[in-house]
């Protein structure tokens, strides 16, 4: 059996026991040290890594909702209906009171649900009943109104006489 390092060089008399002590100490400690560097670079590199990790979702999650603004925004442009008439329709819009001129077959259409009134920026624009929950499904805050749809009843024995505009109730 070959003898170690340590004990070979003692033998040859290039160094005593002592000496032999003192580097064996020596080579623990730097095994030792060694380890600890090691289990602090690991450490250091998963913080790395979880940090870069919430940094990407963050990212991507600021990029999925740019990409929600885009695309509500193009449905909104896309299918606004012109909304120029004679008569006022008011709607109440964070905590005021908003008007918006349309015509009397607008005003019908969305005290019934057909037609709905959205935001963007400054501006108020009417829209489909169908494209406004489509962009109430992407995000909230754009729909200002959008009343339940009544669908005109055929056996309505009232529905050959208007409601007079001066009816106070």
């Amino acid at each position: 059996m070959a003898k170690s390092l340590a004990e070979q060089l003692m033998q040859a008399g290039v160094v005593n026991q002592k000496q032999a002590k003192k580097a064996s100490k020596k080579s623990k400690k730097n095994r030792e040290l060694k380890r600890e560097v090691q289990a602090a670079v690991q450490q250091t590199q998963q913080q790395n890594v979880q940090k870069s990790d919430e940094q990407n979702e963050k990212i991507r999650l600021e990029a999925q909702q740019k990409a929600i603004a885009a695309q509500i925004k193009q449905l909104i442009e896309v299918n606004a209906i012109e909304s120029k008439g004679d008569v006022e329709h008011n709607f109440s819009f964070d905590g005021k009171v908003k008007t918006l001129r349309v015509s009397n077959q607008q005003k019908q259409q969305l005290a019934n649900g057909f037609v709905a009134i959205a935001h963007l920026g400054e501006k108020f624009y009417m829209l489909p009943a169908a494209v406004a929950e489509k962009i109430e499904q992407r995000g909230e805050g754009y729909i200002v109104l959008l009343n339940d749809k009544i669908e005109e009843d055929e056996d309505d024995p009232y529905k050959d006489y208007p409601i007079p505009d001066d009816l106070m109730w």
